[in-house]
């Protein structure tokens, strides 16, 4: 996912993108989304 979309998304979602929120995007772009399922995604990110 490129830069630009992650952080339109962010935006869209959470109304902007705080200093929490900015230091998590390049976490993000490193993933392998094509090869993460939903609940990979989950166990990384969600206590």
């Amino acid at each position: 996912m490129h830069r630009i979309s992650l952080e339109n998304l962010l935006k869209i979602r959470f109304g902007g993108i705080d200093e929490a929120l900015a230091s998590a995007i390049e976490p993000l772009l490193q993933l392998p989304f094509e090869e993460s399922s939903h609940e990979e995604l989950l166990a990384k990110f969600v206590a």
